[in-house]
């Protein structure tokens, strides 16, 4: 892990299985620092996750939440079992760049910034659907 114990970030994912975010799993490896990363699993069980084919290199919290609809409640549970001074929720579908989350982690650890934001990338750029499909969803 990084200079000290406690996580730097927590990253927080709603999920139904493992298999379901093996490719978040697998950017969250390829940050600079991955054991410096905590992964917070809202899932409907624990026991329905399956097993992990590649766990995630720094601590893993899981927290049941019963139910992924509305998607919502399942962030704020992630969230508020978070143990990072920094928590930024993913997504099964978004794969952070390596090296994307040290810009969010200095901003608010090093710089006093009070919330910072990712910058997104459509992956579908073809489409009008796919445009507005990311401007209304973010």
């Amino acid at each position: 892990m990084s200079d000290s114990a406690a996580p730097r970030i927590s990253f927080v994912v709603a999920t139904d299985t493992f298999a379901t975010v093996a490719d978040v799993l697998a950017s969250l490896r390829d940050q600079p620092d991955p054991d410096g990363i905590e992964l917070v699993l809202a899932c409907p069980s624990a026991a329905g996750l399956g097993e992990s084919e590649a766990a995630p290199a720094g601590p893993l919290r899981i927290v049941e939440v019963g139910e992924l609809v509305p998607i919502e409640e399942a962030f704020a549970a992630g969230i508020r079992a978070a143990s990072a001074p920094v928590v930024l929720v993913g997504e099964t579908h978004a794969f952070p760049e390596p090296g994307a989350l040290e810009p969010l982690i200095r901003a608010i650890c090093d710089d006093g910034y009070a919330a910072v934001a990712p910058g997104l990338r459509n992956a579908n750029p073809e489409t009008g659907a796919s445009w507005a499909s990311l401007m209304v969803t973010y």
